[in-house]
């Protein structure tokens, strides 16, 4: 259910994507769906509040198994050319843009996103401990400058089909470690 809703909103839009689209791709009742959601939104919300807690595990898991830049820079590597179970790069656009319309969409995703780029500054932090990138004044900030560039990349990889992951991810690791002072080091 989770995945066909999923498909549904990346293919027609949350405005344009019904339960009803939802039950016949699923292959189930729309009955079965409200038994876990109340509407729409609900379900929508579930996937976007899903998508960061995996993200975050992600971040926690290299902080504690490999805790360092690199590791740093691979999630977020990870996170743009696999954006996260079931959410792919059409569906992540379109959260973006709903979160800029509907203000449950935005109040979820600002929450959520809140503890994803945490779990980002205190691996950030042990980087710094580590001596693997300058010292930043405001990580907060840094955090935002650095998953804009990601939500960036993965909104281009939607609508351009002429993007070149295999390409633009040397580029984007170069551009991230000059910004945080990695090559300094």
């Amino acid at each position: 259910m989770i995945v066909s809703a999923a498909k549904c909103f990346a293919e027609k839009g949350y405005e344009g994507c019904s339960i009803s689209d939802i039950s016949k791709a699923a292959k189930i009742s729309q009955g079965s769906i409200y038994v876990h959601f109340t509407n729409k939104e609900e379900l929508f919300l579930y996937i976007i509040i899903e998508d960061h807690m995996s993200a975050t595990k992600k971040l926690q898991n290299a902080l504690v198994t490999a805790p360092s830049f690199d590791a740093l820079l691979a999630t977020l590597l990870e996170c743009i050319r696999d954006v996260s179970y079931p959410i792919d790069h059409r569906l992540w656009t379109e959260i973006l843009a709903q979160a800029t319309r509907n203000p449950a969409v935005r109040s979820a995703f600002l929450a959520s996103d809140k503890i994803m780029r945490e779990a980002f500054i205190n691996l950030f932090k042990k980087a710094i401990e580590l001596g693997q990138v300058d010292p930043q004044e405001d990580l907060e900030t840094v955090s935002i400058w650095v998953y804009s560039m990601v939500d960036g990349l993965i909104a281009r990889t939607a609508y351009d089909p002429n993007i070149d992951l295999d390409t633009q991810m040397p580029i984007f690791e170069k551009l991230i470690r000059r910004a945080l002072g990695a090559n300094k080091i």
